[in-house]
């Protein structure tokens, strides 16, 4: 029988600076002293919104982080739908479950080949799901 491993998600972040009004993916974020930094820069926590990596990609192969802005299509209906970090109840089974979520399903289920959460829901991706921007830069496609 082969031996089966569990792999951890890769914690990383990027950061919304909100003065700058600029993105940056980060190198290091030290909790004690508040900063984060990248090649470019050292930041305060307070002067940015940190946007964690969910640990999954797209159809395209791109890390989806939260407050991304995804598309994808259900029954040839484009969604155009941001990422965030929420509770998951089915009404039924599962309740109270936290987890990337989009419009009230689990981020993972809509994802082929990465069910991880098995959410019956009025969404699901024909295609898979592509980021398309993130609601800090492109908060315009989400109208």
């Amino acid at each position: 029988m082969a031996k089966e491993t569990l792999s951890q998600r890769e914690i990383k972040f990027r950061a919304w600076h909100k003065k700058l009004k600029k993105m940056f993916y980060l190198f290091g974020i030290d909790w004690q002293e508040r900063i984060c930094w990248n090649k470019e820069a050292k930041m305060k926590l307070k002067d940015v919104i940190l946007l964690q990596y969910t640990g999954l990609k797209d159809k395209n192969k791109k890390e989806i982080y939260g407050g991304d802005i995804v598309e994808f299509k259900t029954d040839g209906i484009l969604f155009r739908l941001p990422v965030v970090w929420g509770e998951y109840d089915d009404g039924e089974y599962i309740g109270g479950l936290e987890c990337w979520i989009v419009d009230g399903t689990p981020l993972s289920s809509l994802i082929k080949d990465k069910i991880e959460i098995y959410a019956p829901s009025s969404l699901f991706a024909d295609d898979g799901v592509k980021v398309i921007g993130n609601i800090f830069e492109n908060s315009n496609l989400l109208r």
